[in-house]
């Protein structure tokens, strides 16, 4: 099972009729996600506990974003982005391992580029999730995959490009749904939205306790686990 925690690291009908909240632009705060992971039907059947108390938190600062991915209490998966030249980078903790990842803007055009080209579609539905009234809509990606997700017209990301799989939405994702390239789906829901500011530090890339890794080392490992 500890393969399947590795691999996870790295719109037609409106509603006119829904209040919303006038539009706020993110570009300070976070949101909580809890985490949902569907399991494959092979899977040992004690591996649903491994998971448990999963969530995905998204950090905002000008021009910075964080995300931290947390899959039970074993991995642990942060990446800080640079806006201002699309750098990232990326720490990883894996039981007691640490390791640290520099990514260029090319690097993260190829881990987003499964996105390129996403669509969205507006279908009948809406959902009240964290306080914001939802639309539903169905993102479909080039190669004819599709998604749901649930967004909120009033709130919007100041920082482009935070997450690719959204390029393009109307609003703020508030549930979506997400497959790794294994299969694995998950399913985020927020359950908070926070806007009061973030100390900088949050945003401070640490300079010891991490092994760095090359984007090229680490597939490697991944590749022999």
């Amino acid at each position: 099972m500890q393969k399947i925690g590795v691999l996870l690291v790295f719109s037609v009908l409106l509603f006119p009729a829904l209040p919303v909240r006038a539009q706020h632009m993110l570009s300070e705060g976070k949101i909580v996600y809890k985490v949902e992971v569907e399991l494959p039907a092979d899977a040992p059947a004690n591996a649903a506990g491994m998971f448990r108390g999963s969530h995905f938190d998204i950090a905002f600062k000008p021009y910075r974003t964080r995300t931290d991915m947390y899959l039970g209490q074993r991995y642990h998966y942060t990446t800080i982005h640079d806006t201002r030249d699309s750098s990232a980078v990326s720490l990883i903790e894996i039981l007691q391992n640490k390791y640290l990842l520099r990514l260029s803007s090319g690097d993260v055009d190829t881990l987003q580029a499964r996105y390129n080209g996403v669509t969205f579609r507006d279908v009948s539905g809406s959902r009240k999730i964290a306080g914001y009234i939802c639309r539903k809509a169905i993102g479909q990606l080039k190669d004819g995959s599709i998604f749901t997700v649930y967004y909120t017209p009033a709130l919007s990301a100041a920082q482009d490009g935070f997450n690719g799989q959204f390029n393009g939405l109307q609003g703020f994702p508030l549930e979506y749904e997400k497959t790794t390239h294994r299969g694995l789906k998950m399913v985020f829901t927020a359950t908070a939205v926070e806007t009061e500011p973030l100390p900088a530090s949050w945003f401070d890339i640490p300079d010891s306790g991490y092994r760095e890794l090359s984007p090229q080392e680490w597939r490697s490992m991944r590749q022999k686990d």
